[in-house]
C-alpha cells in the first residue's frame, strides 16, 4: 500500500466513522452541528491563525470519544479521537499511546489533512478538565503537531473545548 494510499485511510476513517456510526440499535451517541454559544466552545491556535469552531460534533461509543470542531466560513476542521483512560491521553505513535489516539486538523476545501500519526514519537495530548456527567459536557485542554503526507508540519496549541455537550 502507498504512503499516499494510507495516508488517505488514516486521514478518512476518523472522519468516516463520525458521520456513518448512527446506529438507532445502539446505546452509542452523535450530537448533530452543536452551534458554539457562550456554554460551549472549540478553539485553538494553528500556527498564526485562531481557529475557532461554530459547529462541534461530538460522539461517543463506550470510552471512546470523538471531537470535531469545524470552522464554516473557512471550511477547516479540527478532530480529536481518544479512548478515555486517564484525564491525559498521548497522541502520536509511541508506546505512550497503546490506544491509537489520533488528531488532526483538515483544511476541506483543499482536500488536505494533517494527523498526528504519520511519524513516530508523541506529538501532543488531550487533556480533559472536566468531564460532568450529570449535565452531560465535557471540557478539556490540547495541543498537538500534525503533518501531511508530504511531512510538512502544522502545530496547534492552546486548545481546549469548554463544556461541549453530548448524551448518553
Amino acid at each position: 500500500m502507498s504512503i499516499k494510499r494510507l495516508f488517505l485511510l488514516c486521514c478518512l476513517a476518523p472522519t468516516l466513522l463520525f458521520f456513518t456510526s448512527c446506529s438507532t440499535d445502539s446505546v452509542d451517541t452523535e450530537i448533530d452541528a452543536i452551534e458554539e454559544s457562550p456554554t460551549n466552545l472549540f478553539r485553538a491556535e494553528v500556527d498564526d491563525t485562531t481557529f475557532q469552531a461554530d459547529n462541534i460534533n461530538v460522539n461517543l461509543e463506550g470510552s471512546l470519544i470523538n471531537i470535531v470542531g469545524t470552522e464554516t466560513e473557512t471550511n477547516r476542521s479540527v478532530f480529536l479521537t481518544f479512548v478515555l483512560k486517564d484525564n491525559v491521553q498521548a497522541l502520536g505513535d509511541s508506546e505512550r499511546n497503546p490506544n491509537g489516539n489520533i488528531a488532526g486538523y483538515l483544511l476541506n476545501d483543499s482536500n488536505i489533512g494533517y494527523l498526528t500519526n504519520v511519524i513516530d514519537g508523541i506529538l501532543g495530548e488531550i487533556k480533559i478538565t472536566n468531564l460532568d456527567n450529570e449535565n452531560n459536557t465535557i471540557s478539556g485542554e490540547f495541543f498537538f503537531t500534525a503533518y501531511n503526507q508530504e511531512f510538512t508540519p502544522v502545530q496547534l496549541k492552546n486548545g481546549v473545548f469548554e463544556n461541549v455537550p453530548f448524551e448518553r
